[in-house]
This record gives C-alpha cells, structure tokens and sequence, in this order.
C-alpha cells in the first residue's frame, strides 16, 4: 500500500460526501431489529467498506470508475445482510452482539490502519520503528517480557536490535521514545480533527 497522506484523506472525506446518501439510503433498508442492530451499527458496515475499498484501489482508478465500484461493493453488501443466516457473536469491551457474518474488518481496526498511514508521513523511517514495536512488539520482545502490559524496557529493545547495552544508548532510546510518544499525542488529536 502506497502511503496515505493529507490529499489523501481529504479525498477519501470528499467522496464519502458523495456516497453518503446512497449509503443511508442503504442501510435504511435493513432490517437491523431483526439482526440485534441499531441503524448506526448497520450504517458503519457502509462506511468501514467504503474505506476499505478507499484504501486498496482509489490510487489505481480515474474518481468516476472508483465510485462505480464503490456503489457496486455497497450494493453487494446490501445483498450480504439478507442472504447470508450464519452469525457470529463479537465481543467488544464487558458486551455481545450478534450480527450477520462479515469478512471485512472492523471499524476500529480500518480506522487504526488509516492512522498508521497516517503517522507513517509523519515520523522519521527510525521513529515510526519504534512507535510499531512499542506498539505491537514482535515475538522475541514478548518472550522475553514477564508482564507485557508493561512498559518494554529499553534494554530489551536495543537486544533485539542487537545493539550494545550501555548508559548511552539507553539515554538515547529513552529520549527517542519520550519524542515519539509526543509525537503520536499530537498526531492523534490531529487525525480525529481532520475526520471528524
């Protein structure tokens, strides 16, 4: 996937403008009671595919084609509600849900992958490495933690990069993982400005 930068996002806002009434129109026609759904619940599945298909073909297509395959996609969507019966039951946070079977992802994990695109034009190639394992540290990191909701020591990390272990690399680290963590504060106050 190609970077995703500022343009990016204000075009994928500009036709998520346009598509927006077929996509209420959509989900209007569900019957998402029926499913244990509320009309937002149902209107998400649009709006996650949407981004979906934003992420993965709108740079290969002229605007005019992309929104023909956009329409097409939701409208085969619309078809999924209906026919398929096998459920699945989600949970999220302390509650379930039941709602229809659905092989895309979930509206936190597109958004989560629009951001990381997004912060990926803003960090440095070193910073934007130790935001992802700090984030989601790789195996090695995780064997070797006794308690992984805490915080990765920095030892740890210049291990895995098999790098010498001493007080000034320590300080480095320390100090790059201090900008970093600043930084992902500011760019996440500034994505939710830029799609909210």
């Amino acid at each position: 996937m190609e970077k995703f930068n500022q343009d990016d996002l204000r075009d994928f806002l500009s036709i998520k403008e346009e598509i927006n009434p077929l996509i209420k129109s959509l989900a209007s026609k569900v019957s998402y009671k029926k499913l244990g759904m509320t009309y937002d619940d149902v209107l998400s599945f649009y709006e996650e595919k949407l981004l979906k298909l934003f992420l993965k073909y709108y740079k290969g297509k002229e605007r005019n084609d992309f929104k023909y395959l956009v329409i097409k996609s939701l409208k085969n969507l619309s078809t999924k509600f209906w026919v398929k019966e096998t459920v699945i039951r989600i949970e999220d946070s302390e509650l379930e849900f039941i709602i229809p079977y659905y092989d895309e992802p979930s509206s936190k994990e597109v958004i989560l992958n629009l951001f990381i695109e997004f912060a990926k034009t803003r960090l440095s190639k070193t910073e934007f490495t130790i935001f992802n394992i700090c984030t989601w540290p790789p195996l090695y990191i995780l064997n070797r933690l006794n308690d992984s909701s805490k915080r990765i020591p920095s030892k740890l990390i210049l291990e895995y990069f098999d790098k010498p272990i001493n007080k000034y690399n320590i300080r480095i680290l320390n100090e790059l993982r201090r900008s970093v963590e600043e930084k992902i504060d500011k760019l996440t106050f500034e994505f939710r400005d830029m799609v909210a």
